[in-house]
């Protein structure tokens, strides 16, 4: 039986829902620093730490703002600490509090320009689910405020902790890494539930009617491949051994629980795998490339 001090720890560690953008933030915020032309130092552990707590802070006002109806789901109650009793909707608030001010205050340190896209960040993260504006249940805005929370605004933040201006090609990577946001929304349920996404799909639908619905997907599939090819192959934003890691990484994590996949298992849990990999295999080969040179600086 937990005790209620384990209890709190638990909740609030659920309430920061890291496991599920962690490696996402990672790569956002490195690749941003990348196209800057950042090295490994102070600034970039402050914007890491500053974009986490971040995005942290609106999973937990979203966590906050649907307790009441998370209560009346199995599946969201277990999910949300608030709702399944770990921890109270005060303790909730605080522990946001906290969170909110500490990333502010992290972002003043990195500059006017990181300060200003840091608070972009905070306050998206208060009006995508507070009940008064709700981005989160508006189709199209849904998915693109989502883009801008966990991929623009942190690339944004990363950039300009290294660089006070803006480069000429600064937009492909920014745009890829949104595209590929909104292209998880789309596509992926490893963060919400069936019900959630088909839902968002059906309100997309409900705007732009089914055809203009999947013509925009396939735009999406599109405009992120473009984006990819352009940022990591034609302005060489990572380097070559950097890209030989991330590969030899990906065949490491992937090939031994795809050997024990089974074949009763749906696509949907096979995407999932792939996708999770990959994403765990670009952040630790994205944190090898300012890691690496730093220790050999070192040593």
């Amino acid at each position: 039986m937990e005790t209620p001090l384990k209890s709190t720890l638990t909740g609030l560690a659920k309430l920061t829902r890291i496991n599920e953008f962690g490696y996402f933030i990672l790569i956002t915020t490195l690749l941003g620093v990348a196209e800057a032309g950042g090295v490994f130092d102070q600034r970039l552990v402050l914007v890491m730490l500053a974009n986490g707590l971040a995005v942290s802070f609106a999973y937990m006002v979203n966590d906050i703002e649907d307790a009441p109806e998370d209560a009346f789901s199995t599946k969201n109650k277990q999910r949300n600490p608030i709702s399944s009793g770990l921890i109270s909707t005060k303790t909730a608030r605080l522990a946001a509090l906290v969170c909110g001010l500490v990333a502010a205050g992290v972002y003043v340190l990195l500059g006017w320009w990181t300060f200003t896209f840091g608070m972009a960040c905070l306050l998206l993260g208060i009006v995508y689910s507070h009940k008064a504006i709700r981005l989160k249940t508006v189709a199209l805005l849904d998915m693109i405020s989502r883009g801008l929370l966990q991929a623009g605004l942190p690339f944004l933040c990363a950039y300009f902790a290294f660089n006070g201006t803006l480069n000429r090609t600064w937009m492909w990577p920014f745009l890829f890494m949104i595209l590929l946001s909104i292209f998880n929304d789309l596509h992926d349920a490893r963060r919400t539930d069936e019900a959630e996404r088909q839902a968002r799909q059906d309100r997309l639908a409900a705007l732009l009617g089914e055809r203009s619905a999947a013509i925009m997907m396939t735009a999406v599939v599109i405009l992120l491949g473009s984006t990819g090819i352009v940022s990591f192959f034609l302005i060489n934003l990572v380097p070559a051994w950097v890209k030989v890691t991330i590969s030899a990484l990906f065949l490491l994590f992937f090939v031994p629980p795809y050997i024990k996949f089974r074949r009763s298992e749906t696509q949907e849990s096979l995407r999932v795998l792939l996708f999770n990999t990959l994403e765990r295999a670009a952040a630790i080969g994205l944190c090898f490339q300012y890691l690496i040179p730093w220790l050999v600086q070192i040593f």
